[in-house]
């Protein structure tokens, strides 16, 4: 908002014209996305890619699936944090609960890095995907959103010792 505040002729009221398109577009993505199978990392990925698209900050998202991995509901779970370890498990199983979900994709972004997992994401999923199946909800993947596309950790060897 303030280097666009910045711009000659740009006011508050377009700040929050523009912040309001940004949030509408995140929203009929997400909407649009209700029924979508999701029981591949392509399917997974393609879907939180376009998600992303239009965020600058971290934000840590769930996915929430049906008995036959269709996508049921997404969720913000955190925004802001530096640091992928920041999300809650219990956060995110007060959510699965909530939503009668008992399995979900975990995702997140690295807004001006690449999509690699850094060892704390890995760690963070595999204590996340161990806390949750003992609550019977499985994590199925967490995907990583960078400048350069979308990572899953399950095609990538990030579950490692949890299955």
């Amino acid at each position: 908002p303030e280097a666009l505040k910045s711009v000659e002729g740009v006011s508050d009221g377009v700040v929050t014209m523009l912040a309001f398109f940004r949030e509408l577009g995140v929203y009929v993505t997400g909407e649009q996305a209700v029924g979508m199978k999701m029981s591949s990392a392509a399917d997974a990925c393609g879907y939180f890619e376009a998600l992303y698209k239009l965020e600058h900050n971290k934000v840590v998202r769930a996915v929430f699936l049906d008995d036959r991995l269709c996508l049921k509901s997404s969720v913000v779970i955190s925004e802001g944090h530096p640091s992928a370890s920041q999300f809650l498990t219990r956060r995110v199983a007060e959510f699965a609960f909530a939503e009668g979900s008992n399995a979900l994709i975990l995702a997140h972004n690295h807004p001006n890095n690449s999509s690699a997992a850094s060892a704390e994401d890995i760690a963070a999923t595999q204590h996340l995907s161990a806390m949750l199946q003992s609550c019977g909800i499985q994590l199925i993947d967490h995907v990583i959103v960078g400048r350069d596309g979308a990572t899953s950790l399950r095609e990538t060897g990030g579950f490692f010792g949890t299955e």
